[in-house]
Parts: C-alpha cells; sequence; structure tokens
C-alpha cells in the first residue's frame, strides 16, 4: 500500500499582491496612454519618437515598460543642424541629417511624445473601411464614394452583378 502524500500549497500575500498588479498594469497598457506602444509591439509597427534631444525616432519597439524605456528596431533617428559660418557671411540654412541604428535603448525621461506612424494608420483605416464596405454592398447591394479622409458616403442603390 502507497502511502498517502497530501500536498498543501499557500501563495503568499506578496506574491498574491504581485500577481494582481502585473494584471493591473497590463490592463493599463491595452487601454491608457501606452497602449500605442503595446499596439505596437504587437503589430509590429513603426512609432514616431520626439526626444528632449530635438532629434526624432522612426522605429519599431521590441519593449517597453511604464518609464517609457523602450528597446527600440531598425530606428532612424534625424535631426537638423546649422553650419557654422565665418565673419561677415550670411546666415546658414539648417540642414537635415539622419542616420540609422539598428538596435537601442532609449531611456523613457528622453521621450517627449510617441506617435503612432501616420502612414500605417491610414492605410489600416482604409483596408478596414474597405472590408466594411465589401460586406455591406454584399447584404444590402449599396454603393459608396470615397472622401480623402475615407469616410464613406451613400450614394443610393447599385445592383452588383
Amino acid at each position: 500500500m502507497r502511502p498517502l502524500v497530501v500536498v498543501v500549497v499557500t501563495v503568499h500575500s506578496a506574491h498574491r499582491n504581485c500577481l494582481q498588479q502585473a494584471k493591473t498594469e497590463e490592463e493599463e497598457f491595452s487601454t491608457g496612454p501606452l497602449s500605442v506602444l503595446m499596439m505596437s509591439v504587437k503589430n509590429n509597427t513603426q512609432v514616431l519618437i520626439n526626444c528632449r534631444n530635438n532629434k526624432k525616432l522612426l522605429g519599431r519597439v521590441r519593449a517597453f515598460d511604464r518609464h517609457c524605456n523602450m528597446v527600440l528596431e531598425n530606428v532612424r533617428e534625424m535631426w537638423t543642424e546649422v553650419p557654422k559660418t565665418g565673419k561677415g557671411k550670411k546666415k546658414a540654412h539648417p540642414v537635415n541629417k539622419d542616420r540609422f541604428i539598428s538596435k537601442m535603448f532609449l531611456r523613457g525621461d528622453s521621450v517627449i511624445i510617441v506617435l503612432r506612424n501616420p502612414k500605417y494608420t491610414r492605410q489600416r483605416c482604409k483596408n478596414r473601411i474597405l472590408e466594411q464596405n465589401r460586406a455591406f454592398k454584399a447584404s444590402l447591394g449599396v454603393g459608396y464614394l470615397w472622401s480623402l479622409n475615407f469616410r464613406p458616403y451613400v450614394l443610393g442603390i447599385v445592383r452588383s452583378t
């Protein structure tokens, strides 16, 4: 006969608090201001980041935390420089410069603003509306006219063949 073994598992309150904190942090990341970063990580899309040193970073977010520390890949860093001129010469025009960084860590206190890539956002919006229109046209036979900002306008009832 085998001896009966009873295993009692207790969850320490500190561990429970840690789990609750992780759960609330995940909810905040998916709904709050950090959702822009969360969606970029999930969809592998680009973000444009303005930094305190007047440089802009366009790249893909691999990881981030609540302090906006980020690991970025395929980053294009962009800035402007005004060349020095000699005495008595006219003021020089600013020159746009950029460089490519394959992988970098960005400290969160240097971040001013994070924007989704407008090109991707516009294309995604257009694709979503096209899908909705196809489904709607198939069910009702209604045609749409596109405006520049992709708002659909009903033309009237159109018989689709």
